[in-house]
């Protein structure tokens, strides 16, 4: 069978199983096992550059490997339905984007304060803007505002390598063997495990 083949098979049988709001995905994660995407990570520990009238926010380049949770469940798991992305390992490199100057006023004032979540918003807004070199003439700026958030992981706007054919394979497999039953085990123990999960929330909040 080809894998164009596989694919339909797949996409068919989504559709005829997994129609309930929480369905297993680890096929997913068996396929992203074999790529790596491009991307950048900020922390607290900020560097800001000037070149000319332009400010460059640095951050680090990576290999990242995205991941999906196990289950995807919108009535029980609200909170953890997104991917995410981690180190792959690999080389990592400086990598600087240009940013408004009134960021960069705001992270250079002993009174400022800043998100890294709202820094990573302004980054991502021009995602072809990276480059790993800065203009001649470039000098470091000190970042005086205090900054907060955990660090943001992030992939950038390249295009990651394609699946491989094996792990399309064994991704079609896993989702077979693993994620159909799973799936079909889960939406059955939803009606018991739903008071204990009510009654867990309800005295969390007390």
């Amino acid at each position: 069978m080809t894998i164009s083949g596989i694919k339909h098979i797949l996409l068919i049988t989504s559709f005829a199983i997994l129609s309930s709001c929480a369905y297993m995905q680890t096929n997913k994660n068996v396929r992203e096992n074999s790529r790596t995407h491009t991307g950048y990570q900020i922390t607290s520990t900020l560097g800001l550059h000037k070149a000319g009238g332009t400010y460059y926010l640095e951050a680090e380049q990576q290999q990242l490997r995205k991941h999906y949770p196990a289950i995807y469940d919108t009535a029980f798991l609200k909170q953890h339905n997104k991917p995410w992305f981690e180190q792959a390992g690999g080389e990592t490199l400086s990598s600087y984007h240009p940013i408004s100057n009134s960021t960069a006023e705001i992270l250079q004032r002993k009174d400022g304060y800043i998100e890294l979540s709202t820094l990573k918003a302004e980054l991502e807004e021009n995602p072809d803007s990276w480059t790993t070199t800065l203009p001649a003439g470039s000098r470091s700026c000190i970042v005086k505002a205090e900054v907060k958030g955990e660090s943001e992981t992030w992939a950038g706007n390249e295009q990651p390598v394609p699946v491989s054919s094996p792990a399309l394979i064994l991704g079609a497999a896993d989702f077979v063997c693993v994620d159909i039953p799973g799936t079909i085990l889960y939406n059955a123990a939803i009606p018991f495990m739903a008071p204990i999960i009510f009654f867990y929330e309800f005295l969390t909040e007390e």
